[in-house]
């Protein structure tokens, strides 16, 4: 049976009413948008750091979901963000490995930003300290003939120098350093004068090794 046109009208009425509503709830929520990250592209560390995120539309009470580049997602609210405006906030991240990380901010009220992409960097390995721990023999006889002494340590690398003064603070000239690895090598000098002679080595880099001393007789 069909409606009467005035139930007909009522029920327009209450779709257009329908349709209106709805309108307006999605023409009233937030749309937060992350335009930068800072810093840009942290190092990767076991530290909790501050990242300031700036864009659009952040609301108080706002969340961030963090998706680590092995997938795992982690979601920060609370404390862990500050200093919230309409353009920036501060968030507390733990960014425990290089690669891509992905940012989504939602609002309180239902917006959500698209995901932005963080790179972290891998934290450099910090070389090795250059360190003289031993040499062998560490008395010797003084004579016109070159000997050769083992040098032990660590930070040993390719380009390495080695600095030899005699007793009255003379460089012994013509040096040569062979069989060289990342622990050990020989050196090879003239110990002519007696005394306490003093070793020092140094990378390409500038790196120097500790003073260790060889006494000559």
């Amino acid at each position: 049976m069909a409606l009467p046109i005035s139930a007909r009208l009522v029920a327009r009425s209450v779709a257009l009413l329908g349709a209106s509503a709805a309108s307006a709830v999605l023409a009233f929520t937030s749309a937060p948008i992350i335009r930068s990250i800072e810093p840009p592209a942290p190092i990767a560390g076991p530290d909790i750091r501050a990242i300031t995120v700036r864009g659009e539309d952040f609301r108080p009470g706002l969340a961030v979901e963090t998706q680590s580049p092995d997938g795992q997602r982690r979601a920060q609210a609370g404390a862990d963000i500050s200093r919230v405006r309409a353009t920036s906030f501060e968030v507390l991240l733990a960014l425990p490995v290089g690669g891509r990380y992905l940012l989504i901010v939602s609002n309180p009220d239902g917006g959500v930003s698209e995901p932005f992409p963080l790179d972290v960097r891998e934290a450099e390995a910090r070389p090795e300290a250059l360190v003289i721990r031993s040499v062998d023999p560490q008395t010797l006889e003084a004579g016109s003939e070159p000997r050769t002494i083992r040098v032990e340590g660590s930070g040993f690398d390719r380009g390495v120098s080695a600095l030899l003064t005699d007793p009255i603070g003379a460089a012994v000239p013509d040096v040569e350093i062979a069989d060289l690895r990342s622990t050990s090598l020989t050196l090879t000098a003239r110990f002519d004068v007696r005394g306490d002679y003093a070793l020092v080595l140094t990378l390409p880099s500038g790196r120097t090794s500790n003073l260790v001393q060889l006494t000559v007789r």
